[in-house]
């Protein structure tokens, strides 16, 4: 045979980062799902690896089961306990995924103390729905809308009763989370407030939500809570400080933060002891605004000189420079005064 001819039967090998690349293993399942089912639109595939899916989950409550009983099927052997099999869900059970719907028997023990996993007792909908109905709900779309796009997507009815569930187990999680303990000190805390769209009475609208971020002693990062209010005021921020207090924070050393009304008056209150400072990146950003913009680049840079320097004596010299350097500019001045 010539090596033309060997090498045209011979077969196309993929590099493991192209696409089309399989192992042996991966090629054997694929032709014999091939070679199993006709398939001819993207909707007969669904088709198929749902029910295949349903048969992967099925294995895998029974080997749970396994698991959990110290023995498999069929073995005869002296067992460690007096925990037994108990059959399986007699009518089968009914389970909404994203490809359809599927059907299982979860396997049942006689002293019930069985808790399976991967489809967990009560549970009727696999994970992914509830992120895609907790998406549109922050959406603003209402349940009964959720309910309908998700049939006419997926093919799948989920009633409204079974989406409100989800969004509860959500805002369960979301107000264990707003109360769990914190650290007694942190050295920097940083206080801003964002726009996002929040859900009010069926329509979502652009809300401030309030953002607490803390440094720890050891430098790590963690989301004190949040919080949204109609209207900033010393007294809502009495409210948000003690509430932290409550948590268990008892000293601050530095807060940070944009000027927000009430906020100093409230840490004052509530840690007397803790420093504030306006937040530099927002200050910034606040003279940006009135600048003209060929002339902004320098501007910055020469007030950036006072934020940047080595010492507080360099620094104050570099405010003074400043001032003096922009005085004719008096919104620029007003602006840079609120350091």
């Amino acid at each position: 045979m010539s090596n033309d001819l060997k090498n045209k039967n011979k077969k196309k090998q993929f590099d493991p980062s192209d696409p089309r690349y399989m192992t042996p293993e991966q090629e054997q399942i694929v032709n014999m799902i091939l070679n199993s089912n006709s398939m001819k639109t993207g909707k007969d595939v669904s088709n198929v690896f749902n029910d295949l899916r349903g048969k992967v989950i099925q294995r895998l409550l029974d080997a749970e089961l396994d698991e959990f009983l110290g023995y498999s099927k069929g073995n005869h052997a002296l067992k460690q306990n007096s925990n037994r099999r108990n059959g399986s869900t007699s009518k089968g059970k009914k389970v909404k995924t994203d490809y359809g719907e599927i059907t299982i028997c979860p396997p049942r023990d006689r002293d019930g103390k069985f808790e399976p996993q991967i489809v967990k007792k009560r549970q009727k909908v696999l994970e992914g729905f509830d992120d895609i109905a907790i998406a549109m709900y922050a959406k603003g779309m209402s349940l009964k809308d959720i309910s309908d796009m998700i049939k006419q997507i997926y093919k799948v009815e989920l009633s409204i009763e079974t989406i409100s569930n989800l969004t509860s187990a959500v805002s369960q999680e979301v107000t264990k989370w707003q109360n769990r303990p914190l650290e007694n000190f942190y050295p920097f805390i940083y206080v801003d407030c964002l726009y996002a769209p929040v859900k009010k009475d069926l329509i979502s609208e652009k809300t401030a939500i309030y953002v607490m971020l803390g440094i720890n002693k050891d430098g790590v990062k963690d989301v004190l809570g949040i919080w949204m209010n109609e209207s900033e005021s010393a007294f809502f921020w009495t409210t948000v400080f003690e509430e932290i207090r409550s948590r268990g924070v008892e000293d601050i050393l530095f807060v940070s933060m944009d000027g927000l009304t009430g906020l100093s008056d409230a840490i004052e209150k509530v840690f007397p002891k803790t420093k504030t400072q306006r937040c530099i990146v927002h200050i910034v950003r606040n003279i940006y605004s009135i600048l003209d913009k060929k002339k902004a680049k320098q501007i910055i840079a020469d007030f950036k000189q006072i934020y940047t320097a080595s010492n507080l004596y360099n620094s104050k010299l570099a405010y003074e420079n400043f001032l003096e350097k922009y005085k004719e500019n008096s919104k620029l001045i007003k602006k840079a005064n609120t350091i």
